[in-house]
Formats: C-alpha cells, structure tokens, sequence
C-alpha cells in the first residue's frame, strides 16, 4: 500500500481584533458551523480535536467533503434486480489536518482529486473565514517548499527575463537570512509586498543580497516568487515557489491514522521547519 503523502503550509492571519487567545482564535476559525457548497458537494471542518506533543500545543480535524443527496446503486434482493437509493451526507473524502500553533503551520494529506492540495488551500480559506462571518479577519496560505531550491534554479538560467516577488510578514518569527526585510515590512505596516524585475535585454538579472533574502523568504512560507527565463539549452521556462515536485513533502503509512501517532512522525520535519526559518 502506498503511504500518504503529508504536506505543509504556512498560514498568515490578520484581523482587525486584538487576538489575546491564539489557540481559541484559531479553534473558533475550524469550528463545525461553516460549510461550503460548491457543484453539489458541501466542504466542513469536523471532529476538531486538541493534542500535545513535546509541550507544544496542536489543533486537528478533518476537512470533509460529503454529498447531501447521493444516489448509490445497490442489490434488491426480493426482485433480484438493481436498484438506486438515496443516501443522505454520503461523505466523498476527508483530510486529516494538524494546525502547530506556535510556527503557525499546518500539515495535511490529499484525497487524490477529491481533495487535492488546492482545493483544500481553498476550502480551508473559505470555511476559516467564514467561521467569522468574513468580518475583518483576513486567512491566506503559502507551501512550504524544499530549502532554498527555487533560488538554485532561477541561477541555472542562461537569460533570466523576470522575477517576481511577493511577501506578507512573518508570524512573528524570523530567520536571520531575512530578518532585516521582515522588520521592514513590519516597521513600515506593509501587509502585502509585490516586488517585479525585468530584464529586457540579454543575459540574467544580477540577483543582490537583498533580493536573495526576500527569495529565501518566499520559499520559507512568507509569499510567493516566481521566474520567467531561457535555460542553457534554449528552452523557455518558468518556474515558481509553488512549483509541485519542490514541496515539501512527509509520507506517512497509511494504515497510521492515529493522530497523535501521526504527529510524533511529522516532528521532526516540523521542527525542521521551524528551525530553519527561526524562533
């Protein structure tokens, strides 16, 4: 049996309200009362349960998809023929999520396309806000990807055509490869930075320190870059943070669906993560 695959984001909240609970603003963010409906299927947050691991304190549930109305083809016996009937909530997947409050992480697996990483980025978004009712409390997610990958790739480039960047503050913890940006997003209140390079000429954009850290920043969780550019052997590419076979990526045995077993596997990648982009 193939394991499952666990991946991770890094969520960034802001909201009008001062949040003197964390752990109570983000349990009331995965509360049950939201759903979704979206092409005859509704999306929603259950079974959302509180662990601890290593004195750290954990959030985990489900996203579920489920059918109201579901049409299962069945045997009727008497008649000896086929059958339809109804079911009601038929549940057409679910994922297991774990939200780590304090690097505000979240790790997660897919249900092929039933709930592929997007639709859940997407579907986590929706329900958490509106647990909310929408009402200044602004939830977005970036993916963690493998270390500094997208940065080696964009040097491969013989002609590198464009760059860009974007980058929302950390939460609140740095790494020291780009502490100085994030404190000037924070100094500066900037929620949301865009930054775009251009080269309309030969030959590749000179990346500075100061670039190479808002990159390192990006990949960390903290945004999104992504670059247009002609490789050695003529080929036009682009590539992204965001790009699949960079994400990083834990399998876990599947027949494991204990959560709290499941967290004791995902610990050391978590503080891995953590580690690497800073207390």
């Amino acid at each position: 049996m193939q394991p499952t695959n666990y991946y991770f984001l890094r969520y960034h909240l802001s909201t009008a309200e001062e949040v003197t609970s964390k752990l109570e603003f983000i349990r009331t963010g995965l509360s049950s009362k939201a759903v979704v409906e979206q092409f005859g299927h509704t999306y929603q947050f259950l079974e959302l349960a509180y662990l601890v691991n290593d004195n750290k304190d954990f959030l985990t549930g489900y996203l579920v998809k489920y059918s109201r109305d579901y049409d299962e083809e069945v045997v009727d016996e008497k008649l000896t023929e086929l059958a339809e009937t109804s079911i009601k909530n038929k549940v057409v997947g679910k994922v297991r999520f774990i939200v780590v409050l304090d690097s505000s992480l979240i790790a997660f697996h897919e249900v092929g396309n039933i709930i592929n990483r997007s639709i859940f980025h997407n579907k986590f978004t929706e329900l958490f806000e509106k647990n909310f009712k929408n009402f200044f409390v602004n939830f977005t997610t970036s993916p963690i990807i493998e270390q500094y990958s997208f940065l080696e790739e964009v040097k491969k480039f013989q002609t590198t055509k464009n760059i860009t960047i974007n980058l929302v503050p950390s939460n609140p913890r740095f790494s020291e490869r780009w502490k100085n940006i994030d404190e000037r997003l924070r100094t500066s209140h900037i929620t949301n930075y865009k930054e775009v390079l251009e080269n309309k000429l030969k030959g590749s954009i000179l990346i500075d320190k100061e670039t190479e850290s808002k990159i390192y920043m990006s990949e960390d969780g903290y945004g999104e870059a992504s670059a247009e550019g002609i490789t050695i052997q003529g080929e036009e590419k682009k590539i992204s943070t965001k790009k699949a076979n960079k994400v990083t990526k834990k399998p876990i045995p599947t027949e494991i669906t204990d959560p709290q077993v499941i967290l004791t596997l995902l610990s050391p990648i978590l503080d891995e993560i953590t580690k690497r982009t800073g207390k």
